[in-house]
């Protein structure tokens, strides 16, 4: 899982977020009290597949290095442009910027595959590596 301060950075750069076209989906972080709405109403989940953690120097200065994975579910049957400008979207969102000292990296397109029919969702992603640099002075 990721650092803490690296998820509550990338929930303040989705709380930020105002979609071109029509309203914000419901967001559904790791055991956050938001609850996916009744399928097959639209949203995305926010996962944190990998985090490494490792020391930088001889001091205490670490990077962790990870990714930030964001599901979008949309009703299936629907087509595909909902959830690709979505992703679009959601990718120049995070595009090689800094943000509290989180670095996102270049995001992924929407993965597109015979896997992304789920039940009653047409489910695609967009992968956001970042790293983040911080100090651990209190390490003995």
């Amino acid at each position: 899982m990721a650092k803490q301060h690296v998820v509550a950075t990338v929930k303040q750069v989705l709380a930020g977020w105002s979609p071109v076209a029509g309203g914000k989906p419901v967001i559904v972080f790791p055991n956050g009290p938001e609850k996916p709405p009744p399928a097959p109403a639209p949203y995305l989940m926010v996962q944190f597949p990998v985090s490494n953690e490792s020391r930088t120097t001889h001091s205490r200065t670490y990077v962790e290095e990870g990714a930030v994975r964001v599901v979008i579910l949309a009703a299936r049957g629907n087509g595909t442009d909902w959830p690709l400008e979505r992703g679009e979207e959601i990718a120049k969102l995070f595009r090689s910027r800094k943000v509290s000292g989180v670095e996102f990296l270049t995001p992924t397109s929407p993965l597109m595959n015979d896997d992304n029919d789920d039940g009653n969702y047409f489910r695609t992603s967009v992968i956001v590596p970042y790293t983040y640099h911080f100090d651990d002075p209190d390490e003995d």
